[in-house]
């Protein structure tokens, strides 16, 4: 009979002062809002483990102001399940934001 693995999330680089994550479920989120003339790339450092070992990759962030409107992601969660056998560098997900300024339309 298996035995359900648990695993911890970390933050490893120094941006784990502009960003956090939940140590048993994975949630990236921000720690402060970020006012920005122009867009900025954070890559930050993340780490998994749990029983079998530990894995670190990095995330990178993009933030691109559009307005003084805060801006809503499609979704509230995403999950994205990857394979052991995943190659470096292969992209994961998609995620797709919008503005509620009319403004920006």
């Amino acid at each position: 009979e298996g035995t359900d693995l648990v695993v911890t999330y970390d933050l490893t680089e120094a941006t784990s002062t502009l960003f956090r994550i939940s140590s048993t479920g994975g949630q990236l989120s921000t720690t402060k809002h970020f006012p920005l003339s122009g867009p900025v790339e954070y890559v930050v450092g993340l780490q998994a483990g749990g029983s079998t070992g530990t894995i670190t990759a990095n995330l990178s962030v993009i933030v691109v102001p559009e307005s003084d409107t805060m801006p809503r992601f499609e979704h509230e969660q995403y999950l994205v399940s990857v394979g052991e056998d995943v190659p470096p560098n292969t992209p994961l997900t998609i995620v797709h934001c919008f503005s509620l300024d009319p403004s920006s339309s």
